[in-house]
């Protein structure tokens, strides 16, 4: 889920009731591939297990392969 005004996204675990940050560091804004700029959107490739972010203010899509904490944009 994306935390706009924490500039991450979120993912939540119904087995532990826990959530990690994914792709960013939280309360950090930034343009690198480890932050995010208000994030809005999310989508989840199922088929090749791809977490793709509308990264809002820096006018980019990241792409965050399973596990991975920095993005690859993908558009801009």
């Amino acid at each position: 889920m994306p935390e706009s005004e924490t500039h991450s996204v979120l993912k939540c675990s119904p087995e532990t009731s826990t959530s990690e940050s994914v792709a960013d560091r939280t309360d950090e804004q930034g343009q690198t591939a480890n932050h995010l700029y208000f994030p809005r959107e999310i989508y989840i490739n199922c088929l090749d297990n791809a977490l793709y972010i509308a990264d809002t203010m820096n006018n980019r899509i990241q792409k965050c392969n399973n596990s991975s904490q920095e993005g690859i944009t993908v558009a801009s």
